[in-house]
């Protein structure tokens, strides 16, 4: 297993492609348990490293696919009607595609796999990246970074000491796109919101834990980064016309509403409703009193689903502990549709709801990515984006179902979908896995133990079987048995 290295260039956070840690030693990949108590449905899989975003059944075939000419910048989602929505990595913004979470793009594929709609989104000022939500009434939101130069980042009140390598700072704002025109119809923007301490001449000068629903400009946990904020989720509710958002490097979980105008969104309508996971971002607290770490996937619990209502999250726990955990919360909402926040405090809840650990912590412990789905029979399916691992859980912690991917292959999250129209146009015995290369692996076990496997699914451009068995033929195998080796012993 090669680990993750943080590296930073020009003031920016750069997470290399890695391999995942291996599956069971006794199991290439597949379904490793199946207790019978597993959510009916199919799970949509977006892969971060690769074109395809496929389906997956539970006794682990994969049943449909769709492929692009992109990779994705981040999620996919899956309408009523089979179409397939997906962001796809077009843009060269900033320090290029090293950012491989950044996307530029969205597209719509029908079931036939028929791309039928695309929707671009960047400029030398701003580009999508990570997630989008679709809505009801068709269009999408989508969470994209907003740059700012030094002299802007310091007229607002930016500590010059703050300033990345690179000068410019990279804010956040939503967008929320007609697909039919591609044009932006309603806008919101952090840099709107924003508060400090630091300089008095400026119009954002107060205090901080006197406004909670502001956003502290130089709050900084840690690194510099022209990357202040990170983005890595958006969520919407329709019956509370509000959006939840994760800002990761705050560590906080942020709801803001989405039933007032551009206009509106402006001022402090647009402020914050509701902010959760570290008091310290907001001057309410300490270090020490901070929740959630570098969390993935922020939502709520649809109505009719155990937890209606409630707010859960992937706590990748990088930075604060060594293992990650999924957490639902019960915000404080009242019946205005708003929530308590008070000057000065640490916002509510104190106590989490229910949370999943593993029986050994550390089994779990996602250092990119991660996702979580309640299921409408009460579980919760649990993506592990590091191990290449989906699994779901009941209520008490049990695991009721896990599905290893091929070592290549790694999920930015698995989302299940129980009962859709278009699944009874399915062949019930469809299995189209070879045709993803998920099927073949070559297995060796090299002369210090360790077992290697070459799979045929292509994650950029790390060599497949096939590019073995171009090169030597019949002796591709034998051929890469030997270097597969070579830093292992060599054959026994």
């Amino acid at each position: 297993m090669r680990f993750w290295l943080l590296l930073i260039l020009g003031g920016v956070l750069f997470a290399p492609i890695a391999a995942q840690d291996s599956p069971p030693e006794d199991d290439a990949y597949g379904v490793t348990i199946n207790t019978g108590e597993v959510q009916s449905g199919y799970m949509l899989v977006s892969l971060l490293d690769s074109q395809i975003a496929f389906l997956l059944s539970n006794d682990g075939r994969v049943v449909h696919y769709w492929r692009s000419a992109y990779e994705p910048g981040l999620s996919a989602y899956l309408r009523d009607d089979g179409t397939l929505i997906r962001t796809a990595a077009i843009s060269n913004w900033a320090l290029g595609n090293l950012l491989f979470f950044m996307n530029g793009r969205v597209e719509w594929f029908d079931w036939a796999g028929n791309l039928t709609g695309q929707v671009d989104y960047l400029s030398d000022l701003y580009v999508g990246h990570h997630d989008i939500e679709p809505l009801p009434n068709g269009n999408i939101l989508m969470i994209a970074y907003d740059r700012y130069s030094a002299a802007e980042a310091l007229t607002a009140g930016r500590k010059p000491t703050l300033l990345p390598f690179i000068g410019s700072v990279w804010s956040e704002k939503i967008v929320e796109i007609n697909p039919a025109t591609g044009k932006v119809v309603w806008e919101w923007r952090v840099w709107e919101h924003l508060i400090q301490e630091y300089d008095s001449g400026e119009n954002n000068f107060g205090s901080v834990a006197d406004n909670p629903g502001k956003i502290h400009l130089n709050f900084v946990d840690g690194l510099t980064l022209a990357d202040w904020l990170h983005f890595n989720s958006i969520d919407y509710n329709a019956d509370l016309d509000q959006i939840l958002v994760s800002a990761s490097f705050f560590g906080e979980i942020w709801v803001i509403d989405h039933s007032i105008s551009t206009e509106e969104a402006r001022g402090t309508a647009g402020d914050l409703l509701y902010r959760w996971g570290n008091p310290e971002a907001h001057n309410a607290g300490s270090e020490d009193e901070q929740v959630i770490f570098g969390q993935h996937d922020a939502q709520w619990i649809p109505a009719g689903y155990p937890g209606a209502g409630n707010m859960l999250m992937f706590d990748n726990g990088d930075g604060g502990r060594d293992y990650s955990r999924i957490v639902e919360i019960t915000p404080p909402l009242n019946a205005d549709g708003r929530y308590t926040m008070l000057p000065g405090k640490p916002t509510l809840p104190e106590t989490i709801t229910w949370e999943y650990v593993a029986p050994e912590p550390q089994t779990l412990f996602a250092h990119i990515g991660g996702g979580v789905q309640r299921q409408p029979n009460g579980n919760t399916l649990i993506t592990d984006t590091s191990k290449g691992r989906i699994f779901e859980v009941k209520p008490n912690g049990d695991i009721v179902w896990e599905y290893f991917l091929p070592a290549a292959a790694r999920p930015f999250r698995a989302e299940r979908y129980a009962d859709l129209p278009i699944f009874a146009t399915l062949d019930p015995q469809a299995d189209t896995s070879a045709e993803i290369g998920f099927t073949t692996a070559w297995q060796v076990t090299c002369a210090d133990d360790t077992t290697l496997r070459l799979y045929g699914f292509r994650v950029d451009d790390a060599a497949v079987i096939a590019d073995y068995e171009t090169q030597f033929g019949a002796a591709a195998e034998n051929e890469w048995q030997k270097a597969a080796c070579a830093e292992h012993g060599g054959l026994p």
